[in-house]
């Protein structure tokens, strides 16, 4: 799916449901919890990131001269920003500062290894 017409509207207006699905979640989880802003937060950068990589589903999956395909790049992007948003909300359970590191570099550890092993088949150079 290209970026021209309908089908970009149709990419984008997803998009804006997702995001305001997060700022919902994130305003009941701020409202309704004891978990303070920093979870809100959280619950929404990880929403957001779950629709990015849903999402990706919908871009070009060929590789150009410039790098990974539009919905590797996409998926890799939406799945950052989940990992990011999940201790976010961890934090906000109060969970140790350690868990969380570990969270983090574990999650961006293995995004990386599994995009590198896919873009390996696919690299035109």
């Amino acid at each position: 799916m290209e970026n021209t017409g309908n089908a970009y509207r149709t990419r984008q207006a997803l998009v804006g449901a997702f995001i305001l699905i997060a700022a919902a979640l994130a305003i009941v989880i701020y409202g309704a919890t004891d978990l303070g802003a920093l979870a809100a937060a959280g619950i929404f950068i990880l929403v957001v990131g779950i629709g990015i990589a849903a999402l990706s589903l919908m871009f070009s999956g060929t590789p150009d001269k410039f790098g990974p395909s539009e919905r590797v790049y996409r998926l890799v992007a939406g799945v950052l920003l989940a990992i990011i948003g999940a201790v976010l909300l961890l934090h906000g359970f109060g969970a140790a500062w350690y868990i969380l590191i570990a969270v983090l570099l574990i999650g961006i550890a293995i995004l990386g290894a599994l995009t590198a092993i896919s873009n390996s088949k696919q690299a035109k150079y």
